[in-house]
């Protein structure tokens, strides 16, 4: 019989486990309101969709408070230049790491 076989008790437990632990994610996602593209199963609906809409009015009363600052002309400028800084020194990264594994494929390949 199969039921006696340690295999396949091995498997029913790992299975068991692993639909524990997929349960567990799902549970943590629909606290959170995340979006997972699956039907929520420990929430009802209702309150699922209370939660994304406050979710939701944060993230616009965020985006709100920082179009409210950018209508300071000194606070625009400030985030205009800190907005370029950043991207500048996001390219000059770039370039640099690039340099760098030009400069050690070089070495890699002398060692060769």
């Amino acid at each position: 019989m199969a039921e006696n076989d340690p295999e396949f008790q091995a498997s029913i437990i790992l299975w068991k486990n692993k639909k524990l632990c997929d349960d567990f994610n799902a549970l943590q996602n629909e606290i959170a309101g995340n979006e997972t593209g699956r039907i929520p199963r420990f929430f009802s609906r209702n309150n699922n969709h209370n939660a994304t809409i406050e979710r939701k009015r944060k993230e616009f009363a965020q985006l709100s408070a920082l179009a409210l600052r950018l209508q300071d002309e000194t606070y625009a400028q400030l985030y205009c230049s800190l907005h370029n800084t950043i991207q500048r020194l996001s390219t000059a990264t770039a370039e640099m790491m690039g340099n760098i594994q030009t400069v050690i494929d070089g070495k890699l390949d002398r060692l060769k």
